[in-house]
């Protein structure tokens, strides 16, 4: 049987990179739809608004769900050092 080998020092750096991720998508603001009303024309700035909100509606969901996917890295490096921990002491050592 082959060994499992997991880095889980790489696992927190990719976690703590998708909180940066989703900061960012947090960060971003709505100035397409705030300038809709400069375009002159009624019909391309309602469909400059839809699109302005459909896409804050997206970037929040990708930001969940970068989130969600942070913390489930962590839930694995979390679970996986426990798991080495319970394994080393049952060996009658110290991880």
């Amino acid at each position: 049987m082959p060994d499992l080998r997991l880095d889980t020092t790489d696992l927190e750096r990719a976690a703590t990179g998708l909180d940066a991720v989703a900061r960012a998508l947090a960060g971003t603001d709505t100035l397409a739809g705030d300038g809709a009303g400069d375009l002159g024309h009624d019909g391309a700035a309602a469909a400059l608004r839809r699109f302005a909100e459909s896409s804050t509606r997206r970037r929040d969901e990708l930001g969940r769900a970068v989130e969600e996917f942070a913390g489930h890295l962590r839930e694995c490096v979390s679970t996986f050092d426990g798991t080495e921990r319970s394994l080393a002491e049952g060996l009658g050592g110290a991880a």
